[in-house]
């Protein structure tokens, strides 16, 4: 009903349960459903079962219905992180599944770059388009150690003009955006990034009627 109103709908397929509900078919089925009815990408999240209540709770419900996973549960389970994200092993397998799945069906495993260009100040904007590249370049096995690189740079300058920004209040509310857009336009934000073509790549991306397809990892119209 969102989708015939002209509204951009998504769904958050989560929290995907290991061993339960991770079989390839399972998903498939799922996500062909979730495109017949319009939606316009799928945010995939694994389980997460932090230590305590939440992370004994669930345990005991699987030893006592699926008594035959909870060898499994306390294997992926094991490494205790804040997060309470499963190991990495299992963490990685399930995502790049998820990732051939979306990709054959053509559907964007988060919100693509072409619903919320020029809708988030122009400095936030950039940051999540890295972050989606990184995700989309990690799951083709193309090698993203550049990008890091660069995600990092800039994650450390932006941190250090929001710092900036928040002990001066006589800086005015678009002091950000304005910064960026005169870096782009006198083509030193490259030093930023330390990356001469990711620069020229952003400066498409976010000043053109162009936006990032994650399916085609290209810039398109």
């Amino acid at each position: 009903e969102f989708k015939k109103e002209g509204c951009i709908v998504g769904v958050l397929l989560m929290p995907v349960l290991p061993f339960l509900t991770d079989d390839f078919k399972k998903i498939q089925d799922l996500v062909k459903e979730v495109k017949k009815r319009g939606a316009d990408f799928i945010m995939p999240g694994c389980l997460t079962l932090r230590q305590g209540k939440q992370k004994n709770f669930y345990l005991d419900f699987i030893s006592k219905n699926y008594s035959e996973l909870m060898q499994k549960y306390q294997d992926i389970y094991s490494n205790e992180t804040i997060s309470g994200l499963p190991v990495k092993g299992y963490l990685n397998e399930l995502y790049k599944k998820f990732y051939n799945i979306l990709k054959n069906e053509e559907m964007p495993f988060f919100l693509p770059h072409k619903y919320y260009r020029g809708i988030v100040p122009v400095y936030d904007e950039i940051y999540i388009l890295l972050h989606q590249m990184l995700e989309v370049y990690n799951y083709s096995g193309i090698n993203t150690s550049r990008l890091n690189q660069s995600i990092q740079k800039y994650s450390e300058w932006l941190g250090s003009e929001k710092k900036k920004f928040n002990r001066k209040r006589s800086l005015n509310s678009s002091y950000l955006s304005d910064m960026i857009i005169f870096k782009f336009k006198t083509k030193t934000f490259s030093k930023i990034l330390e990356n001469e073509k990711l620069s020229c790549f952003l400066d498409e991306a976010v000043f053109t009627k162009k936006h990032f397809n994650p399916l085609t990892k290209s810039l398109e119209f």
